[in-house]
């Protein structure tokens, strides 16, 4: 009887054991399934944004290439504007040259003819 009883004991303690070791195991378990899932629809929201991402690309490349185009024709303006502000400069500088030129004969003229005028109503 004793051995039966021992026996019976072990054989309870064992089945105890198993029965823990089981539910820690599958609580392990659980625990996985619930990190997959969630893995999952993190994944699946990320290739859905990808995708969105994909079909939206050649629109943001068409409105970068846009956006260049504009500001390389606004580059272009300003250089041509600053070449026609050259060339007038350049134009006015000729004329003040002339003007300064025809200003000195004028009071070199005027010179010669009050020295005329002098020199007669003397």
């Amino acid at each position: 009887m004793v051995i039966s009883r021992t026996y019976t004991d072990l054989n309870l303690r064992m089945l105890i054991f198993v029965l823990i070791f089981n539910t820690v195991i599958c609580l392990i378990n659980c625990y996985l399934l619930w990190q997959i899932i969630r893995w999952k629809k993190q994944l699946t929201h990320l290739a859905d944004t990808l995708e969105n991402l994909e079909k939206q690309a050649p629109f943001f490349l068409n409105l970068m290439v846009l956006n260049l185009r504009q500001a390389e024709y606004q580059s272009l303006l300003f250089r041509q504007q600053y070449e026609n502000l050259q060339q007038k400069s350049q134009k006015i500088l000729v004329l003040l040259k002339f003007l300064k030129w025809f200003l000195q004969r004028y009071r070199t003229w005027k010179m010669i003819e009050n020295r005329q005028v002098a020199n007669h109503g003397g």
